[in-house]
């Protein structure tokens, strides 16, 4: 139960005459503050009262009626209600029980409503996770498929990109039919701040640009470039170039590599 539950049923209470004194005064002071409390205590009001009014008029007899007025004595508000309406004092007492039993389903109504709620947030937050899960796992697969596509090309043709001294190095492989680039290096370490690598293919003087890439935390990269249409590679190299690439290299490649032929 949270806090605010208690006040709901001693709005029902309230409105029944059932509280204590200190506990009317308490209720009262709190429902100046609290509209809820207020449109509580107006609902509860008006179905004790269309539910005293819609019970049948009948007449007890004069000996049930008096103890019954004697035992409902202590209950203020509830004689009051009855002399003020005309009410009967059983159908009064029908409007207690049935006052208490809606604040009572309305409150347990609340309670599996917002169960259910959370209920399904928990579940459309994990079927969320599922989705992008499997997403991944989507992606992973075509992209390793693409791998195997272009590497095991029959026109495939391999080359190492070396640097002068010690490594990183990288293997570069292309696939005419394809039209497709695999480029995996080792021991690189990622761009600096504001820098990217560049991997080009060249063909006599003229150098095209096959993408820009970085490397992981390990210094390692598998990545798949797309040839141009009608493009010739027969020396592959990379660069260290301004963050976005640029159209032409700015820096001597530090990574270089010919093409060996078909495998």
């Amino acid at each position: 139960m949270n806090d605010h539950d208690r006040w709901t049923e001693w709005a029902a209470s309230y409105v029944l005459g059932a509280l204590d004194e200190p506990e009317r005064s308490t209720f009262e002071e709190h429902a100046e503050e609290c509209a809820q409390c207020r449109a509580d205590l107006s609902s509860y009001a008006d179905a004790a009262h269309g539910i005293a009014l819609a019970a049948p008029r009948l007449t007890p007899p004069p000996a049930l009626r008096e103890r019954i007025l004697a035992s409902a004595r202590p209950a203020r508000p509830v004689v009051a209600v009855g002399r003020r309406s005309g009410v009967p004092p059983w159908a009064a007492a029908a409007a207690v029980v049935a006052a208490l039993m809606a604040g009572a389903l309305w409150l347990s109504e609340r309670r599996s409503r917002t169960e259910l709620e959370g209920a399904l947030a928990g579940a459309t937050s994990e079927l969320a996770a599922a989705r992008t899960a499997a997403a991944d796992v989507a992606a992973s697969v075509q992209e390793l498929d693409a791998f195997i596509t272009a590497l095991m090309a029959p026109d495939l043709r391999a080359t190492t990109l070396t640097s002068d001294g010690t490594p990183p190095s990288a293997r570069f492989y292309w696939s005419p039919g394809q039209s497709q680039v695999v480029l995996a290096a080792f021991d690189l370490p990622q761009a600096l701040p504001g820098r990217t690598y560049q991997l080009w293919g060249i063909a006599g003087d003229r150098a095209f640009s096959l993408g820009t890439f970085d490397t992981q935390a390990d210094g390692q990269i598998r990545a798949l470039f797309s040839v141009p249409p009608n493009e010739l590679i027969e020396i592959g190299a990379v660069t260290d170039e301004p963050a976005g690439g640029s159209p032409q290299p700015t820096t001597t490649p530090f990574l270089l590599g010919t093409l060996a032929p078909a495998i």
